[in-house]
């Protein structure tokens, strides 16, 4: 009996000294559970992607994520730059860190006109891809629409109305605004940039890199998608190195759409190059120009917006920010 009641209340020792952990163990922090394979730890750490796994309001506006290229009250005076001669201003603006993607423009317009809507490269995601086959008329809609839902004011009129809706105008069939479009730059809203505010960020603004011969590098494959490297096609935003200020694709990949029309046509410039081109189309000084209503699958656009007296865009997500960044 004895030996029974000594066996029992030694099991009871070794079971309570097994539930306590040694000092070693004491001082190892709590083990973390791994956050899912391409998730971050906190979803809502990371901002700009418009992401499945965060609920976000019906009618919540996407937030492009944007780069100061010159701050609200500074001026930068150029002479006979970006094919204007004589001396211009450029005062505060920013621009667009990437292209437009498929994904950004159809959250915010229901449609995606790109031709390269499928068969994305290797390990790329298709709705991070540049929208292409987009006119000047288009983005400029585009561009009211964005602001319109980011409480802010559009920079775009026909005839004096900035309601892209009220234009008379249907997107992506290759038709014509018929009234006057003018460019509030004063607004801080969404636009495009001007042929010089595009240069002055394709050559790395006041960041360094001014006369590399592509934007950012002086070896056009570090840099941008073209002929010899493309496959024949565009892809995802973001995988190139990025110039002095960080900003991705400003060559190669698609043309982008200015504001500035051209010097010897009713055309608006386009610039940067795409994933058709070779390289000596690819130089930053590189120009070209179409009609507004032309509508190409290598010519995209890229968003900028004036902060000589702008507000921070608001989304109105509580506390959410969506939007066209994911690398």
């Amino acid at each position: 009996m004895k030996k029974t009641i000594l066996l029992l209340v030694l099991a009871i020792l070794l079971a309570s000294c097994a539930k306590k952990p040694s000092p070693a163990q004491a001082a190892q922090p709590a083990e973390q559970t791994a956050p899912a394979e391409g998730l971050p730890p906190n979803p809502q750490e990371m901002p700009g992607e418009i992401r499945a796994d965060i609920p976000r309001p019906e009618n919540a506006a996407p937030v492009p994520e944007m780069v100061t290229v010159i701050g609200a009250g500074e001026e930068r005076r150029l002479a006979d730059f970006a094919g204007t001669e004589g001396e211009q201003t450029l005062g505060g603006y920013q621009i667009a860190r990437f292209e437009v993607t498929q994904e950004l423009y159809a959250a915010v317009t229901g449609e995606n006109p790109s031709y390269y809507k499928n068969d994305p490269a290797e390990g790329e995601r298709q709705e991070k891809r540049p929208v292409e086959r987009v006119g000047w008329y288009d983005a400029v809609a585009f561009c009211n629409r964005l602001s319109s839902l980011s409480s802010l004011t559009p920079c775009y009129s026909v005839d004096g109305e900035r309601d892209p809706s009220k234009w008379n105008y249907t997107p992506h069939e290759g038709g014509s605004i018929g009234g006057t479009v003018e460019c509030d730059a004063e607004a801080d809203g969404y636009r495009l940039p001007t042929e010089a505010e595009w240069e002055f960020a394709a050559r790395g603004g006041d960041a360094g890199g001014w006369d590399f011969e592509y934007a950012g590098s002086d070896d056009l494959d570090e840099v941008a998608w073209g002929d010899y490297n493309s496959d024949g096609k565009t892809h995802k935003v973001g995988k190139k190195k990025p110039n002095a200020l960080g900003l991705y694709d400003m060559s190669g990949n698609v043309w982008e759409w200015c504001d500035s029309l051209s010097l010897s046509s009713l055309n608006y410039i386009i610039r940067g190059c795409s994933f058709y081109s070779y390289g000596s189309s690819c130089t930053v000084s590189t120009r070209g120009n179409d009609a507004p209503d032309y509508q190409m699958n290598n010519l995209g656009f890229r968003l900028a917006r004036s902060v000589r007296n702008a507000a921070p865009a608001r989304s109105g997500l509580l506390g959410y920010k969506v939007g066209d960044i994911v690398l």
